[in-house]
């Protein structure tokens, strides 16, 4: 049921856990989901990704490192 959201992107079944990864209204859509079949969400965790986390996903390097080769330089 989680698998057709558009938000989400995969899911992994963790022993009883389940981990969602997704973007955009994530969290609203699955709980809402669940909420819907009467599946009652517990110990939800989030986690999101930084500025910084994006930087790197998009360039393949981290911000610092053109600072740190420029002040050797």
């Amino acid at each position: 049921m989680l698998k057709v959201l558009p938000e989400v992107k995969t899911i992994e079944r963790q022993g009883d856990h389940v981990k969602v990864v997704g973007s955009g209204q994530l969290v609203n859509a699955v709980i809402l989901t669940l909420a819907k079949n009467s599946i009652e969400a517990l110990d939800v965790q989030t986690q999101g990704s930084t500025l910084e986390d994006a930087f790197v996903k998009l360039t393949g390097r981290r911000i610092h490192e053109d600072k740190e080769a420029q002040s050797i330089a």
